[in-house]
Parts: C-alpha cells; sequence; structure tokens
C-alpha cells in the first residue's frame, strides 16, 4: 500500500524526522490521510534498553515540540526479545497509530509482522533494518 505525502504539516514533519535519521536519531516520516488534520499518532519502539536510546527518546521529544498535533509513543522492550517487540508492535497497531519507526530485533524472523504493520501504518525501521520486508525504509 503506497502512502503519499502532500500535507504542509506532514512535510514540515517528514523533514525534521528525515533530519534525525540522518544524525542517527531515526524517527522516520509518518503520513495518513491528507484531507484531513486529526492528530498523528506516531511511535518508536526500541530494540532493547541501552543507554543508546536516551539520545534518540530526546530527538523524539523534540519533535513533538516542534510539529503540531502529532503524539508520540516511545516504546522499549523490558526484557530486549522479539516476542516483547511484536507484542508491543502489535498493540501499537491496536491503538491506531498511524508511524512507526521499528529497530527490530530479529529482522529476518520478524519479517512477516512487519509486512502485516505495513498494511496498517507507514513502518520504518533504525539502526536494524529489514530490507526483505515491506517497510517504507
Amino acid at each position: 500500500m503506497q502512502k503519499t505525502i502532500d500535507h504542509p504539516r506532514i512535510m514540515k514533519a517528514t523533514k525534521l524526522f528525515l533530519s534525525f535519521a540522518l544524525l542517527g536519531l531515526s524517527f522516520g516520516q509518518f503520513a495518513v490521510n491528507a484531507q484531513d488534520n486529526k492528530p498523528l499518532k506516531i511511535a518508536f519502539l526500541t530494540n532493547n534498553a541501552s543507554d543508546f536510546w536516551t539520545i534518540a527518546r530526546a530527538g523524539c521529544e523534540q519533535a513533538v515540540k516542534e510539529v503540531p498535533n502529532i503524539t508520540l509513543d516511545f516504546r522499549i522492550p523490558a526484557d530486549g526479545t522479539a516476542a516483547e517487540q511484536t507484542r508491543i508492535f502489535d498493540d501499537l497497531l491496536v491503538k491506531g497509530t498511524h508511524g512507526i519507526a521499528l529497530s527490530p530485533v530479529d529482522p529476518v524472523n520478524q519479517t512477516a509482522m512487519i509486512d502485516r504493520g505495513s498494511e496498517k501504518a507507514l513502518v520504518v525501521t533504525q539502526d536494524s533494518d529489514a530490507p526483505k520486508s515491506k517497510r517504507a525504509f
């Protein structure tokens, strides 16, 4: 399912998030129906509880301050397993999250999960890639 981005607010968010990606704070680009101005629900899902993610969280929190009408759910799997990450990923989809930046714990075995999620939300990978999945980038 191809997503298009033509709403100014989403374009601004996209540019900001891509800037973070260049800095190693990949947050991704998120798009919803460009005709409405509903709040965007976005999520950043790490692969473990490393201190590394403190910097990413700070970048995400700054983006929320700068980009109007978005909410962020920054999630860290407690045990760092693929099973826990999948549970959180599925929960985010059930909650109607529009975009998820994901660092997959087990990219090969989580490809089906990412593909399934890509049917409901814009999914991007960061830090760890799943190149055979249907993630946006």
